[in-house]
């Protein structure tokens, strides 16, 4: 009869499973919250720079609404590698501790699965991306609003060009 399991390993797979399903529901919510968030704001911005001709003549708004993302945009990098990282070591973790659960059951699987299914380690690369390419593509609007400062953007159809 091979040793029993001990329950510390099955009470820290518990923890590290409802751990890692906790960060990722809290930070895919919180993705979502802000991109939602970052394209309201930036679309107001962008509109709330132009003048009743439609020119980029108002830049404040903009270059505001701009710094505060970039800097949220920033931080939100690096929390999605912070994650990625702590998910890495999970799954390490978790290897380590089926493998002792397999070598006490004399079984050549325990049974445990990694947490980590190769699609949330694609998913946080997606997500990572998608922050990296709007801190790119804002940064770079900003500057051809800004060279174009004097041309006519976009027009209200409301407002004649006198």
């Amino acid at each position: 009869m091979s040793p029993p399991i001990p329950d510390p390993i099955f009470a820290e797979l518990d923890q590290m499973h409802e751990y890692v399903r906790h960060i990722l529901t809290v930070y895919v919510a919180w993705f979502s919250f802000f991109l939602v968030l970052l394209f309201g704001a930036m679309g107001w911005a962008t509109r709330a720079s132009l003048d009743r001709k439609g020119r980029f003549s108002y830049p404040s708004p903009f270059v505001a609404v701009l710094i505060l993302f970039n800097i949220q945009l920033v931080f939100g990098v690096m929390a999605t590698r912070a994650i990625r990282g702590d998910f890495e070591r999970f799954d390490e973790r978790t290897r380590l501790l089926s493998r002792t659960v397999g070598d006490a059951s004399s079984e050549t699987s325990s049974g445990y699965k990694s947490p980590f299914p190769g699609s949330i380690h694609f998913s946080m690369s997606l997500m990572q991306w998608t922050l990296l390419s709007n801190l790119i593509f804002w940064n770079v609007l900003g500057a051809l609003l800004y060279a174009t400062r004097r041309h006519r953007i976009v027009g209200s159809p409301d407002v004649s060009d006198q």
